[in-house]
């Protein structure tokens, strides 16, 4: 799934229907074990995209340092190698991978806290109920 799709789904997750409030309540922990799931598959690929980073960076050092058989036609000195880095469009590339999929996995995390809360939202939803018919 793409952020959008876990946004739309999010939405509709932690949103409390007041009329099935006991039914809410008792999805709570199955909404909290889905989006755990997800939390967890998203870590696993952030995990992948950091290590290919990690392997482009090197491959893309020597080619700028002049190790392999291809090399970068200038000599550089290590910090000229470090601004050439910067500006390489592979490692652009997979950092904005990287980011989306680290902003994915933030996500995540922000979905289950607030399922995590919504159990003391319903309380003190029912609690005011009560205290407006009078029972308090």
């Amino acid at each position: 799934m793409n952020l959008d799709e876990y946004q739309i789904e999010g939405e509709k997750d932690v949103c409390i229907d007041q009329s099935k409030i006991d039914l809410v309540s008792i999805n709570i922990p199955l909404l909290s074990s889905k989006w755990l799931r997800y939390l967890n598959k998203e870590k696993i690929k952030l995990k992948k995209y950091t290590q290919e980073r990690d392997t482009i960076r090197r491959d893309r050092y020597s080619y700028y340092a002049g190790y392999g058989e291809s090399y970068f036609k200038y000599a550089l000195q290590k910090t000229e190698i470090k601004e050439y880095l910067n500006a390489d469009e592979d490692l652009q590339e997979i950092e904005m991978i990287l980011e989306l999929q680290q902003v994915i996995a933030d996500y995540l995390k922000d979905v289950i806290s607030i399922l995590n809360v919504s159990g003391y939202k319903i309380k003190n939803f029912i609690d005011w109920r009560k205290f407006q018919a009078g029972g308090y």
